[in-house]
């Protein structure tokens, strides 16, 4: 009885709350409409915070702020946005007409045209489709390989070809790992101050160069509130995480 009356409170308590997501979501909408936009924020801000994650807010959020002239933070959240719908029509053309505004035109250093295939290789499934796919392969191998020990009737062939299957295996395991620790290391950010002196040093560095509101970088390296990161064209050094927010 009281696992029952636990159970019945948590899907009420669950209800309840993505009712409260819905209309704090409609309210924030509503003040956008009204072309209320930092009162619409206000709104998008409170279910950000309490952890609610969503492309259609995070797009919201970044026409939120462009239409409030604050373009770094409308990048930030148009990549938010995303990041978790990457073929989204609206929020790639809303991210396009953002980043046509920022005043930093980085130049990409060229990519070796061997990384260019193993990262074309590496990015056709997920980590975990990799991971899968390895352990069928693996599975299979020791399986079939097994069944060849134990039967009277053994074949240089088909030994080769189970071998064969594990190790394949292995080898999409290994892709999977190394997609995984792609996805750890791919971490970006974009700085949402209008401007900021990219430092050669944590606390006290010399100003290198400087980098304007919605410049995007990878993270490479994490101090106290510093952060180190890597732009397009190869240049990198020290902001601070006040200037530069992770994606």
């Amino acid at each position: 009885m009281k696992k029952l009356i636990f159970t019945m409170a948590l899907v009420f308590q669950l209800v309840l709350g993505a009712a409260n997501t819905e209309e704090t979501f409609a309210s924030g909408n509503k003040l956008y409409t009204e072309q209320n936009y930092s009162e619409a924020l206000v709104q998008y801000h409170s279910l950000a915070d309490s952890g609610y994650v969503s492309s259609a807010l995070f797009f919201n959020m970044g026409n939120a702020y462009y239409r409030l002239n604050q373009l770094g933070n409308a990048i930030l959240y148009y990549e938010k946005a995303k990041a978790i719908d990457p073929d989204n029509k609206d929020i790639l053309a809303n991210l396009a007409i953002a980043d046509a505004g920022k005043i930093d035109k980085f130049e990409t250093v060229p990519t070796p045209a061997l990384t260019r295939i193993w990262n074309s290789v590496i990015g056709l499934f997920s980590a975990s489709t990799w991971l899968t796919i390895a352990l069928v392969f693996i599975f299979g191998g020791a399986s079939f390989l097994t069944l060849f020990l134990v039967n009277k009737n053994k074949s240089t062939v088909k030994f080769s070809a189970y071998v064969a299957l594990g190790a394949l295996g292995l080898f999409f395991l290994f892709i999977g790992k190394m997609k995984q620790d792609q996805m750890q290391n791919n971490i970006y950010g974009v700085l949402v101050t209008s401007n900021a002196y990219v430092k050669s040093e944590p606390n006290g560095g010399q100003d290198l160069f400087i980098v304007h509101e919605g410049s995007k970088a990878k993270i490479e390296e994490t101090f106290q509130d510093w952060i180190k990161v890597r732009f397009s064209d190869g240049k990198s050094g020290w902001l601070t995480s006040s200037e530069f927010t992770a994606i």
